[in-house]
């Protein structure tokens, strides 16, 4: 907390200043609110326990001016924000907010009694009721279902057959020049599959190490919920 900074607001606006915590979801809202500033990202309230999600605003753009020293203080938080997290929400969007940077496009999928829903999103112009009403069966020859069957992490273009068709609709339409499919496993099980792509900059993926890496750290950061979770019951 800087002191000098909050008393030379004091003096300079006559008011009483009284410092307090808030989590940044809020301190965002409030400027936009109060004070007309955008936000690069805008936080809604997650529908599955309380938990805060961030979609991206349409202006992002998520490649220029992107500041290395900036990014590897990111990373560090979000490995701390893993191993510290309380809920399933916590950990898929400390996942997905970095990630964010790097991607146009960010969808999670949970996996529940064979089929592949929607869990979280983050893209322009999608609202957050369709992304949670998608739904995929497993077995149908899809993107999705490849990653879900493989447990493998799944680069390059979508083939052009149903099952993929069907899923870009979902998304808008549009084929990606290629897209990057992430598996979340615990004990050799897909629990979740963190999708991405760059539709709109068409730049390449190049972080797909990077993103498997993280995923996989996720998923670490799951099976300590749930065996915190075994042990409490």
């Amino acid at each position: 907390m800087d002191l000098k900074a909050i008393s030379e607001v004091s003096f300079r606006t006559g008011c009483l200043i009284k410092a307090h915590v808030a989590p940044d979801a809020q301190l965002q809202t409030s400027l936009e609110k109060f004070y007309q500033i955008p936000q690069m990202v805008r936080f809604v309230q997650s529908p599955h326990g309380g938990g805060i999600q961030e979609q991206v605003c349409h202006d992002r753009d998520p490649k220029k001016g992107s500041d290395p020293e900036a990014f590897e203080s990111a990373i560090e938080r979000v490995k701390r924000d893993l191993a510290y997290a309380t809920s399933r929400e916590e950990v898929i969007t400390s996942m997905m907010t970095i990630l964010s940077s790097v991607f146009d496009r960010l969808f999670f999928f949970i996996l529940k009694k064979k089929f592949l829903r929607g869990w979280m999103g983050m893209a322009p112009g999608l609202p957050k009721n369709r992304i949670l009403k998608m739904e995929f069966p497993l077995g149908e020859p899809s993107f999705l279902n490849d990653v879900a069957q493989t447990l493998e992490v799944t680069h390059g273009p979508l083939s052009d057959y149903e099952g993929n068709r069907r899923f870009m609709r979902m998304l808008g339409g549009q084929f990606p020049e290629e897209v990057l499919g992430v598996p979340l496993r615990i004990q050799k099980q897909v629990v979740g599959i963190l999708y991405g792509d760059n539709l709109y900059s068409k730049l390449p993926i190049t972080c797909v190490t990077f993103a498997e890496l993280l995923a996989d750290k996720a998923a670490m950061s799951l099976e300590i919920l749930i065996l915190r979770q075994k042990i409490l019951d």
